[in-house]
């Protein structure tokens, strides 16, 4: 039994469309690797300031590298805290 053409058609007209939206990805991974470009140049401090900022959070980082998993968990308990706080407030609200 041959093939239906209009199936060898379809796969064609599929193959393309693949190709078509592969090409529109990388399209748009290109320019916006443009704009991330362009925002460096024209936002970003000189090397010297970016190797000293690196270097004091690179200290702080490590100076406190104990207690930063607990500023982490103290402000995330806090946020949670919140969110459920105003969830109650609003199902309160809806039942009167």
């Amino acid at each position: 039994m041959e093939p239906d053409p209009n199936e060898n058609r379809f796969n064609r007209i599929e193959g393309k469309l693949r190709l078509l939206v592969i090409l529109s990805i990388v399209q748009s991974l290109v320019i916006f690797a443009l704009i991330i470009c362009m925002f460096i140049k024209q936002f970003m401090p000189s090397t010297l300031s970016l190797i000293l900022l690196a270097v004091v959070l690179g200290s702080f980082f490590y100076s406190f590298r104990s207690q930063i998993p607990a500023w982490f968990g103290s402000a995330s308990r806090f946020v949670f805290s919140q969110l459920i706080e105003s969830q109650k407030s609003e199902t309160m609200k809806d039942g009167k």
